[in-house]
């Protein structure tokens, strides 16, 4: 064995990036084909009162495949507008000036977002393809672009009406997070999150784990008005009135209490996960106080004043004249928001209101622990846009939208191809026909394909797919 191993020379690591690096030259002629074929058709096509053919110049793209592809396309003069356009570019979707396809764009975007950096990431990317694919300021820079179309979008959702959905109860969790800032005249800045859903269901039937129900998040700086521009997201998703009741869940900071003032029926809830850590760090040791303390928060008091007598209580017993000052302070605080101590649920109950099927709030705190791995990795430092670009952007991802939202913009097309449209409707078929019948590109009829979905393991089915629905 040894004998014709020495002899064959090869491994196979050594064949599949041979065999991917000939599948790659493979895919950008086929490529480059397509496209000039496409040109081609759109110059026959075309209006031709309304686009003048000028030349024909050569373009650059970097593939999600992982391969460069160069081909010319016809430059036009548009008569009614006086501009000059490439009717292909508009037509496919291609961004101006842009040296990587739409979807490059969508893959550099989602590892953005979810790996630790851009710099990772693009090392990540060349080490799947084998080789330099992109760099990782292409990425950061495909990162701005993605989130200031979701911050347009956003703006652009600012002049809609009130939402028509209706739930009697919604609840809207909000935290910040303190994050470090380059080049800016403020070291910091806190990063306001807020999350709203429905509640809970089971991630699967019978499953003991849950998921909320129709997320939505809203992100924004301290340099903002907050609940000025988180309200205004909420009411364009909901219909709120004095029969809808908004449960506020915080960690006490006086920006996250003003969201009482922006809805007809709120309650806040102070959050069990700071308000436990806020006692640990008073009372960590004296153990029975904290122990009595944890008891009390979960009594069903519709009011929480054993609650804050127990504090009273425990405070006094404090050795440190500082931590007695700080537990009289948290005294007070707690005693000036009637009734956030005590669980929603009980609040809920006493309006009539089922709460079976609701749980412990607190899922904001797990969103933060995901942004922060992002955004807060060995002492990353952010611009303000950069800051609000990836932020938006992984907001998207925890809301299971991301993926979408890259397809729409990596889809959109400049309204210059509206006399194009019969056209466009019919570039599919006819392109198809064109690289089969003239340029000799046949789609390969596979036995596979007439073995049938079982015997097959469903191969079939997909060369099926293939052959009829491909995309040129």
């Amino acid at each position: 064995m040894e004998q014709i191993r020495q002899k064959l020379g090869i491994s196979f690591h050594d064949l599949e990036w041979a065999l991917k690096q000939e599948y790659d030259r493979g895919f950008a002629q086929s490529v480059k084909e397509a496209l000039e074929i496409l040109d081609e058709w759109i110059l026959q096509n075309r209006d031709r009162s309304r686009y003048k053919a000028v030349d024909r110049r050569e373009r650059t793209v970097q593939t999600v495949i992982g391969v460069a592809v160069t081909f010319k396309r016809r430059y036009y003069l548009d008569v009614e507008t006086g501009q000059y356009v490439f009717l292909l570019d508009e037509l496919l979707g291609l961004p101006k000036e842009k040296q990587i396809s739409p979807a490059l764009t969508e893959v550099a975007v989602m590892l953005g977002v979810s790996g630790p950096s851009y710099r990772i990431s693009a090392e990540h990317l060349e080490h799947s393809h084998g080789g330099k694919i992109i760099s990782h300021e292409s990425i950061r820079q495909a990162v701005l672009r993605a989130g200031e179309a979701v911050a347009a979008e956003e703006a652009s959702k600012m002049r809609e009406g009130e939402g028509e959905r209706r739930v009697p109860v919604l609840f809207v969790e909000v935290d910040g997070l303190n994050v470090r800032l380059q080049g800016e005249s403020r070291k910091r800045v806190e990063a306001k999150v807020m999350v709203t859903h429905e509640g809970w269901r089971p991630r699967h039937p019978g499953s003991k784990e849950y998921e909320l129900v129709n997320p939505k998040f809203f992100v924004a700086h301290d340099g903002e008005d907050f609940w000025e521009e988180a309200s205004a997201h909420v009411m364009r998703n909901y219909k709120i009135d004095k029969d809808v009741t908004v449960v506020i869940n915080g960690d006490r900071a006086s920006w996250t209490r003003k969201g009482l003032e922006y809805f007809p029926k709120a309650m806040y809830q102070v959050d069990r996960f700071h308000l436990k850590r806020e006692l640990r760090t008073l009372f960590g040791k004296h153990s029975e106080c904290l122990a009595r303390l944890y008891e009390e928060l979960e009594m069903p008091d519709p009011t929480g004043a054993r609650f804050l007598a127990c504090l009273a209580e425990c405070s006094s017993k404090l050795p440190s004249k500082k931590r007695r000052q700080e537990a009289y302070n948290l005294l007070q605080d707690l005693a000036s928001i009637p009734g956030s101590v005590v669980d929603y649920r009980i609040r809920l109950q006493q309006e009539g209101i089922d709460t079976s099927s609701m749980r412990g709030l607190g899922s904001i705190e797990a969103q933060m622990d995901r942004i922060s791995d992002r955004i807060k990795r060995r002492g990353q430092k952010w611009s303000l846009n950069g800051l609000q670009a990836i932020m938006q952007l992984l907001c998207r991802r925890f809301e299971g939208s991301l993926v979408s939202l890259l397809k729409r913009l990596a889809g959109t097309v400049s309204g210059v191809c509206e006399a194009l449209t019969e056209g466009i409707a019919r570039t599919r078929s006819t392109a198809r026909k064109v690289l089969e019948y003239e340029y000799g590109i046949q789609i390969v009829h596979s036995p596979m394909m007439d073995a049938g979905r079982t015997r097959s393991g469903g191969m079939s089915h997909f060369l099926h797919r293939l052959s009829h629905d491909c995309n040129i």
